[in-house]
């Protein structure tokens, strides 16, 4: 890009500025501002360049008056020298015509006032030819909406849907080698089975509680057999699996970063692979070491992995399955990206084929992400302390996606506005955090989505819950019933502060929600089609 003066202000000091800020908002950020990079292959320099580790260097480009488009989509499927990785995603930014007279000093301060002076776009694609620019028409952004693009252009879109479609593969494998372990056991292997689709909600239909609804009134799909059986089944393996992997991956990070339950000896997969003689990992050696995090908690993310592993008393039958999960869980660590991500729900996209079943519909990142920094605009006036007791709540949460790109706009906005509490994560998700959906398997998902922010600080009991009645969140709309039930991880050893209620229970007092982000589902479980909503006429199940 050719260096332009309008005014007196030149781009390249602007980019400068830029650089020097996002080097001092993340201090393991190495930004390099103004062209000191070299693209391979030309002379051409990027104008800002952030490296951090082993993740892929982010290209910003810069221009006066509009997104600088034009040369992002020059940048890419090129590489920077030294580099092995082709840029797939680049942020074009555009700045105010109202800086033209600033000076550096001056352009700072109106990044400090946290001034709507910059637009952004992100340009996707392999080359000029397959590019697509999102969103069509810039949007205006502060630098905290800048560190966001940035985080998530360091491990580009294509990159985390080609490592999912990978995953989901291997979870396909081992999920029939799991199916074909059970059958071998017989008619212990059925009772298996029938355990796993009711943990996994994956039952037939002759399985969805028929017993709640006198024999005169069933409808067909209730008593008659299951010409699905067989998917049933696989998709209750498949299921098992992925919650095997979700559990295996936390036990790993917290093997790492939990001082607490390092001080209990917990080990990694690898650590259980290196002290067993035959060198293999078993359930019970898994099990020992999941019941070992229960004791501390994290049972929101835990309890399921728990309880579909003691189903089958499957012993050593597995351990090819756990070797491939622990592969898998090195994998996802490689791309140090799950505190950005949300790998478990774009995993269970792939895996579940019944997302009509189970009226289960997806929210993508980037739609998550805008939506959330378009509706933090109203935290502008709010102080540090105030943000930091903001109450989040999505009451159709699914994967955790857009609940966790809320929370993450909530934390950028604590720290810009100088907040530095160690024990945010603890409060926040102990107190702070309401997340439900009808779907068990979904919020044990968005546990983990949570967690993965801050995975090193444990947490007691959270307000994650399972909404039993069939109207799912639309229960809230009635004012006399407020009880969500089935709070996952109740069994936590540790008392939950804030939460009241019942054991078991949580209430939900929507005066006291101050921003509820979510996407409300459109379309109602299969399942549930012949059945009338009682939500409007009884308590939540108890």
């Amino acid at each position: 890009m050719n260096q332009t003066t309008i005014g007196g202000f030149h781009e390249h000091d602007a980019n400068q500025v830029i650089a020097s800020w996002l080097n001092e908002s993340r201090s393991d950020w190495q930004a390099s501002g103004e062209r000191t990079k070299t693209i391979k292959g030309s002379a051409d320099r990027p104008d800002i360049v952030i490296q951090q580790g082993d993740r892929m260097p982010v290209i910003i480009e810069c221009e006066y008056g509009r997104p600088a488009v034009g040369d992002a989509i020059k940048r890419l499927g090129k590489e920077l020298v030294n580099e092995t990785r082709p840029f797939t995603e680049i942020i074009a930014i555009g700045i105010d015509k109202k800086c033209d007279d600033d000076s550096p000093l001056e352009f700072r301060n109106r990044l400090a006032a946290r001034e709507l002076i910059l637009e952004i776009q992100l340009v996707r694609g392999v080359d000029r030819a397959n590019s697509t620019i999102w969103p069509s028409t810039p949007l205006p952004c502060r630098l905290e909406d800048l560190i966001a693009y940035c985080e998530y252009a360091q491990v580009p879109q294509t990159v985390i849907d080609d490592q999912s479609r990978q995953i989901a593969q291997k979870i396909e494998a081992a999920g029939s080698s799991l199916l074909t372990s059970i059958r071998r056991t017989g008619v212990l292997g059925e009772r298996t089975l029938t355990k796993l689709r009711e943990q996994t909600g994956c039952r037939h239909p002759h399985e969805k509680e028929p017993n709640a609804i006198p024999p005169e009134e069933r409808p067909d799909f209730l008593t008659a057999s299951c010409p699905n059986k067989c998917d049933h089944d696989a998709q209750a393996a498949r299921t098992t699996c992925a919650i095997w992997l979700i559990a295996i991956d936390l036990q790993n990070d917290l093997a790492q970063y939990s001082e607490e339950l390092q001080a209990r000896n917990l080990k990694t997969t690898q650590a259980i692979k290196d002290s067993a003689t035959v060198g293999i990992l078993t359930a019970s050696e898994i099990l020992k070491e999941w019941t070992t995090i229960s004791t501390v908690n994290y049972l929101p993310v835990i309890e399921i992995a728990i309880d579909t592993m003691k189903a089958g008393e499957l012993g050593t039958s597995i351990s090819d399955i756990l070797e491939l999960l622990h592969q898998l869980s090195e994998q996802l660590n490689g791309l140090h990206a799950k505190h950005i991500y949300n790998f478990a729900g774009e995993l269970w996209q792939l895996i579940v084929t019944d997302r009509e079943e189970r009226a289960a519909h997806y929210t993508r990142p980037e739609i998550a992400e805008l939506l959330a920094a378009i509706s933090a605009a109203r935290f502008k006036g709010m102080t540090h302390q105030q943000i930091g007791e903001i109450n989040l709540m999505d009451a159709a949460c699914g994967t955790g996606t857009l609940i966790g790109a809320g929370e993450r706009a909530i934390r950028r906005e604590y720290t810009a506005k100088g907040g530095r509490d160690a024990e945010l994560h603890r409060k926040r998700m102990e107190q702070k955090i309401y997340a439900m959906d009808i779907n068990g398997i979904a919020g044990t998902l968005t546990a983990k989505r949570l967690t993965d922010m801050n995975v090193e600080q444990d947490y007691a009991k959270s307000k994650i819950a399972v909404i039993t009645d069939p109207a799912g969140s639309l229960i809230l709309l009635n004012p006399t019933i407020t009880g969500i039930s089935q709070v996952l991880g109740y069994r936590s050893v540790t008392p939950t502060k804030g939460i009241s209620g019942e054991e078991g229970y949580f209430h939900v007092m929507l005066e006291s929600i101050n921003w509820s982000l979510m996407n409300p589902p459109y379309s109602r479980p299969r399942s549930l089609a012949e059945k009338p909503l009682a939500g409007f006429r009884a308590t939540p199940s108890r």
